[in-house]
């Protein structure tokens, strides 16, 4: 049952990543896409990244009858390229109770953005250098995390992060600057050979700085390419061999996947690890999420 459930997931993932491949092809996301229900849209200005950024909300369906209740919050990174299929996979696994209800906050990647650009001096869609990703952590930290939960019943003890290629890699590097502001991050095909980035130098720092992250972390790594998954996988051995108490690690090699392809299943597989795991045929409601367990 959980399998049927499974592949029922990664096929609507993948139709929702066909209807957002089309609408990057026809000018990239518009006013109607936003329209959807449980989707609001507002600006907020950041005075770290000098310029307004645009921000996505998706609300639980039941956001609005549920009293004082509060939610969990997953920041997705790069909104304009999977802020749409994340927040359909939540939706579909509501029902079945596979996923907890969260709310769901999108944001441009460091790398896009027109506010940005000037700010940092990159080139359109240029991967994030280490000092775009700072300020960028630094927005999310100081500047969004407290908008959000100023406008929206939220858990702020309860942050999930996820980002794809780019994206993934500033997730990391956010589990390594900042491990006390997320506790669950999916990380999918995250892009290691950035220049400028060096994420195995930021772990290392990292070792030295703080204490064990209390964290769930789930890492979706495209087989297909066989140096991006062995650099991830090198990662994925230098953190294990840290011996962290309070971290849990999980990495899946999709094979035969390149990163277009496995990031609809990094996702469904990801935020069902790392929001209750292992599946179960009863599912995992709020009450039932997964608590920090230690690595294995």
């Amino acid at each position: 049952m959980l399998k049927l459930i499974g592949s029922i997931l990664v096929a609507l993932l993948a139709a929702a990543s066909c209807r957002a491949a089309a609408s990057d092809a026809s000018g990239g996301d518009n006013a109607a896409d936003f329209s959807r229900p449980f989707t609001e849209q507002f600006s907020l200005y950041s005075s770290t990244l000098g310029g307004a950024q645009e921000i996505l909300v998706a609300l639980p369906p039941d956001y609005d009858g549920s009293g004082s209740v509060a939610y969990p919050v997953l920041y997705v990174l790069n909104k304009e390229r999977i802020f749409g299929t994340v927040r359909e996979t939540v939706h579909v696994a509501l029902p079945s109770a596979q996923l907890p209800a969260m709310i769901i906050v999108g944001i441009d990647g460091p790398g896009t953005g027109a506010g940005r650009q000037a700010a940092l001096g990159a080139a359109e869609d240029a991967a994030p250098t280490l000092e775009a990703a700072e300020d960028y952590l630094g927005f999310l930290a100081h500047e969004l995390i407290p908008a959000i939960d100023a406008k929206y019943r939220t858990d702020p003890a309860d942050r999930g992060l996820l980002g794809e290629f780019d994206g993934g890699s500033v997730a990391l590097l956010s589990l390594f600057r900042q491990p006390e502001i997320f506790s669950r991050y999916v990380v999918a095909s995250p892009d290691l050979g950035a220049e400028g980035m060096d994420l195995f130098d930021a772990e290392q720092a990292s070792f030295h700085r703080h204490a064990s992250p209390k964290a769930r972390v789930f890492i979706g790594i495209p087989g297909a390419n066989r140096f991006a998954s062995s650099r991830t996988l090198r990662l994925i051995a230098e953190i294990r061999s840290r011996g962290y108490a309070d971290l849990w690690l999980r990495e899946m090699v999709f094979n035969d996947s390149d990163r277009f392809m496995a990031f609809p299943r990094s996702v469904a597989r990801g935020l069902r690890s790392v929001y209750c795991d292992p599946p179960r045929e009863t599912g995992c409601g709020r009450n039932e999420m997964q608590p920090f367990a230690p690595l294995r």
